[in-house]
């Protein structure tokens, strides 16, 4: 019996893929292993939110992968930035069209030491229909995916960064 690879399917987004997974899509399309991992790196590693911004692959590359799927699962719909204390809150769009809210809060103490809390969204809906509560009233959809869940506090990695801050903790926001 022989045995055959079977191909991968191309990924929902490519933050879907881990490194064994990048390095054998780049492979199966002729790339060279190294980019599956500089593909990997960028996305899992560094943060970034577009591919555009891999500026270590050629810009024809960029555009292939822009154009095959997006880097992240997620897509922002709309962004809040309260003015009393920089709280952050995004209301997040799923490839199937769901929507989930994730929220970046920041803290400090005396001393100065600051933190970055990301509460993210692990469910559409809430199974547990309290009727004072608009996810309640909602209803209940699906579980998230571990990357949806991950992406949703990628997605301010690098807006932190730009402040020279990083995601210091992370909490899973109530439902149900």
């Amino acid at each position: 019996m022989v045995e055959r690879e079977i191909a991968l399917p191309e990924p929902a987004a490519w933050s879907d893929l881990d490194s064994a997974g990048a390095e054998r899509w780049a492979t199966e399309r002729g790339q060279p292993r190294y980019r599956g991992r500089q593909l990997f790196e960028a996305i899992q590693r560094r943060g970034i939110a577009d591919v555009g911004e891999m500026h270590e692959f050629p810009a024809s590359l960029r555009r292939e992968l822009a154009a095959r799927a997006p880097t992240r699962t997620v897509r922002e719909r709309v962004h809040l930035v309260s003015k009393r204390d920089g709280s952050e809150k995004v209301l997040l769009e799923l490839a199937d069209g769901a929507m989930v809210e994730a929220v970046s809060i920041p803290s400090g103490t005396a001393e100065g030491w600051r933190r970055s809390t990301i509460c993210v969204s692990s469910q559409v809906g809430c199974p547990a229909a309290c009727t004072f509560c608009a996810t309640g009233v909602q209803g209940f959809s699906r579980n998230l995916s571990g990357t949806e869940i991950v992406d949703q506090v990628m997605y301010f990695v690098p807006r932190l960064a730009a402040r020279r801050r990083r995601v210091t903790n992370v909490v899973f926001m109530g439902m149900g």
